[in-house]
Parts: C-alpha cells; sequence; structure tokens
C-alpha cells in the first residue's frame, strides 16, 4: 500500500489584511479550481488520512496550525497523539480511497503559544514556509496500525498587505460641480 498525492496544494498563500487575523485564505491546488488530495493506493478498506502543517521534514510545524472552515462536513479537526492540530478524513471505497481537504487554511500561531510550545522566543526564516504533511492510519486487524505518510511541495505564506488607509469622502462646497 502506498500514500500518493493526488492534487499538490498551491505554491503560495496569503492573507489579504491584517484584520484576517492569523489564517490565511483557503489552500486550494496547484490547478487553482480544486483542492488538495490524496489517495491510498494498493489498499481497499476503510482508513484514515490526516493532513497537518508541516516542516521540510514532515515535522509539525513550530510556527504553523492547520485550520478549517465549520461548513466542512467531510472532516474532523481533531489532534495528534503529540497534540499537533490535523484535519481527519475517514476513506474506503465508497470514495476510492481517495481524500480531499476543501476548506482547509494554515493559522499563525502567536509567538506566545510558540515560546510555550517550543521555548523559542523569535521567529525563524523557516517560518515562511510551510507543507501539508499527510498521513494515513490503516488498520491491521490488531492493536497497531499501519502508518502511511506524503509530505506536499512547500508553500510560501506571506503576511498581511498594509491596512488600507481610510479616506474621507471629499463633499464639493454649496453649488461646486
Amino acid at each position: 500500500a502506498g500514500l500518493h498525492i493526488a492534487n499538490q496544494p498551491y505554491p503560495c498563500q496569503k492573507k489579504r489584511y491584517k484584520t484576517d487575523g492569523p489564517k490565511r485564505g483557503i489552500i486550494r491546488s496547484s490547478s487553482g479550481s480544486e483542492y488538495p488530495a490524496v489517495y491510498i493506493n494498493g489498499y481497499v478498506g476503510s482508513a484514515d488520512i490526516v493532513a497537518y502543517a508541516a516542516t521540510s521534514a514532515s515535522d509539525p510545524h513550530p510556527f504553523y496550525d492547520i485550520d478549517m472552515t465549520p461548513d466542512n462536513v467531510s472532516a474532523l479537526l481533531t489532534n495528534l497523539n503529540d497534540g499537533t492540530s490535523c484535519i481527519k478524513i475517514r476513506v474506503g471505497q465508497a470514495n476510492a480511497m481517495k481524500a480531499v481537504f476543501s476548506g482547509i487554511s494554515t493559522k499563525r500561531l502567536k509567538l506566545r503559544e510558540v515560546k510555550a510550545k517550543l521555548g523559542y522566543d523569535r521567529w525563524l526564516k523557516e517560518s515562511e514556509v510551510v507543507h501539508l504533511g499527510f498521513l494515513a492510519f490503516i488498520p491491521t486487524g490488531d492493536n497497531p496500525q499501519l502508518v502511511l505518510n506524503g509530505l506536499s511541495q512547500a508553500i510560501d505564506v506571506y503576511d498581511a498587505l498594509p491596512e488600507l488607509p481610510v479616506l474621507k469622502k471629499i463633499i464639493p462646497p454649496h453649488g461646486a460641480r
């Protein structure tokens, strides 16, 4: 059995304004019209596939978490054993062993959260690149599970554009046009 990435995520992601908060926009696939998707090849049955924000070494990203829109009914926002936020989708024959991660985004952690989690007190240069890490948990009949993993291409994340200035409405003097 193997885990394959059917649709890679688009290689950059940015939020529009500072008022958008820590979230960036929805992650789309490289085509721009679809979402990242992975499938299990060589196995038939039920399995769970999870996605999480990762570094280039497949480790959980120290500065980013993954999040999803509340209207995503096919997925569950949960945590891995180490507390890393992840999105879980159950796959099976009905969906051709394919998980489509629609409505997901990355969320930059606050500096105090990073410091509490890892002891870091500053951002590192690597913090501007995120990968989607994927894990597939396949039951083997016993308590242990076969775990397959995959890693997406890099996603460059950008901070907000500067806020737009508030323009005052200019009212012409009475009688002027």
